[in-house]
């Protein structure tokens, strides 16, 4: 693949968070994953409310988010065919598991198994006096790295097709577990922006750093041209259960904002709704004050993908 690396004239920064619910942790849940199972504890007690934070966050300062949203979460309901089978319109990846990709799915309703279903907190993101952007996340978190062509497409179209009903037409991609495949499928369905993780150099730009690099040694990047598609790096995941990791999420974040104020470059930081401890969200609203008075010296901008990818 050729990418062509993109020249700013001021540095980006950027905040992308995704919001799966439980389709995050699908996969490992059929696998019988016990770290799947303590996270659905988590999402049910903590997803909502840090969504509801991080709007009011956003709000405060101002600032853009995009949001990858996982298709399924569009729906209030979904109800099993009449061969018994969920959503036996889509097309399975093939995990070599001894149960149906949607084995998990309770074809219920958003009151009886909120955890799978998101149309209220969507609505919240919607009606907020911030523009966030909403970016397409698949409709099923299934790994792209992992299945057909035939698969992916579905699981796009499905996702666009269910945004409709919400009035939104997706710019920007964020694969399911960063792990980027079928690039071509993305400009064939008008997608302009889509998101990578950390790079090494540019000609492997999808090499992941360590959690020890992205949290101690945060790192500008800068965005490529692929085709017709920008990609916008990602620089820090914002996510630990530790308390004693806060600390340093604060002074990563700092270190990697006067970073992309010098290199003019993205400084990128990305999350899930899962985010386990209050204390993430006390440092997230500080370094979004920091970042705030960068943009308001106009040392910055902070945009969100689709927003960046009309800037240059």
């Amino acid at each position: 693949m050729s990418f062509k690396e993109i020249k700013l004239d001021k540095g980006v920064f950027m905040v992308s968070i995704d919001l799966e619910l439980a389709w995050g942790f699908n996969y490992e849940l059929l696998l019988g994953s016990k770290t799947a199972e303590k996270y659905l504890k988590i999402i049910r007690e903590r997803s909502r409310r840090n969504v509801k934070r991080l709007l009011d966050l956003a709000e405060r300062f101002k600032i853009p988010f995009t949001w990858g949203i996982v298709g399924h979460l569009f729906l209030t309901s979904c109800n099993r065919s009449s061969n018994g089978i969920p959503h036996s319109d889509m097309p399975r990846p093939d995990l070599n598991v001894n149960k149906d990709w949607y084995a998990n799915d309770p074809c219920s309703s958003l009151d009886a198994d909120p955890i799978w279903y998101g149309a209220d907190v969507i609505r919240q993101i919607l009606e907020s006096r911030v523009e966030h952007e909403v970016a397409c996340h698949s409709f099923s978190h299934v790994d792209f790295s992992k299945c057909s062509k035939e698969v992916a497409l579905a699981e796009v179209r499905k996702c666009k097709e269910v945004m409709k009903d919400f009035g939104i037409e997706p710019k920007s991609f964020i694969f399911p577990k960063n792990r980027i495949a079928h690039l071509n499928i993305l400009e064939q369905e008008g997608f302009k922006v889509f998101r990578f993780k950390a790079k090494s150099h540019l000609k492997h730009p999808f090499r992941e750093l360590s959690l020890v690099e992205q949290v101690l040694f945060p790192t500008t990047r800068s965005p490529l041209n692929f085709k017709n598609l920008v990609a916008v790096p990602s620089s820090l995941l914002f996510q630990s259960p530790h308390i004693y990791d806060t600390l340093i999420f604060q002074l990563a974040i700092k270190k990697g904002a006067d970073l992309c104020v010098k290199d003019r470059k993205i400084f990128h930081i990305t999350m899930h709704d899962y985010l386990e401890t209050d204390y993430l969200l006390l440092v997230l609203a500080n370094s979004l004050s920091y970042v705030r008075k960068l943009r308001d010296q106009g040392s910055i901008e902070i945009t969100t993908f689709s927003m960046f990818q009309e800037l240059i």
